[in-house]
């Protein structure tokens, strides 16, 4: 009886590690679905690192509610992004622009960003960390009151936060991140894995 008692235990544990495991990446359901929510969380994440480089904070301390009302409009290019650290509107510092030779469920990204921004040692320095450890970068949803909405800096906190698994022991994380350029466009690309704490 103790014997079946362990095996079963066993295969439970068993169960549960390949069900962990069979999560990532999480797929979006067929119907209605966002086709690249982990190049989102990123490019939140980068835009959260450039805001915090500028302002000395993230941009939902910097902004407040405004950060929810200010709007979004495309990818920042040098002014836009002097006017969303102005607090006039928002913009994303990179754009999710994935391809067949780069493809999410691969646990490959790909994104376009300004050629000019790119060339910032400044900003490319806090991109570039973010997309290394984006979970750093984030603001925990749990300090937000409108965690589950959208703002200027992309999709609701919570979503990213938890996407990211940024409240787990194993987070995800970007290596092997590139950079060529494309006209006025940089494009940027890495790999993303789940990985334990440094």
């Amino acid at each position: 009886m103790i014997v079946r008692s362990a095996r079963n235990a066993a295969l439970l544990a068993g169960f549960a590690l390949l069900g962990a495991c069979a999560t990532f990446p999480k797929r979006p359901p067929l119907i209605g679905y966002d086709p690249a929510p982990y190049g989102d969380a990123f490019c939140a994440a980068a835009t959260q690192a450039v805001l915090r480089d500028s302002l000395g904070q993230g941009a939902y301390a910097a902004f407040g509610d405004e950060v929810y009302r200010m709007g979004r409009q495309g990818p920042c290019s040098a002014a836009s992004l002097a006017d969303f650290v102005a607090g006039r509107r928002g913009c994303a510092i990179m754009l999710p622009a994935g391809g067949p030779d780069c493809r999410e469920t691969d646990l490959c990204l790909r994104f376009t960003m300004d050629r000019e921004l790119a060339r910032d040692p400044r900003v490319w320095s806090a991109v570039e960390s973010a997309l290394r450890q984006p979970c750093d970068t984030l603001t925990p949803p749990k300090e937000l009151p409108y965690a589950r909405w959208p703002s200027a800096v992309g999709n609701p906190a919570w979503a990213s936060w938890t996407l990211l698994r940024c409240d787990r022991r194993r987070q995800v994380t970007g290596s092997a991140v590139t950079l060529s350029d494309s006209g006025d466009q940089t494009v940027v690309r890495l790999t993303f894995a789940l990985t334990s704490p440094r």
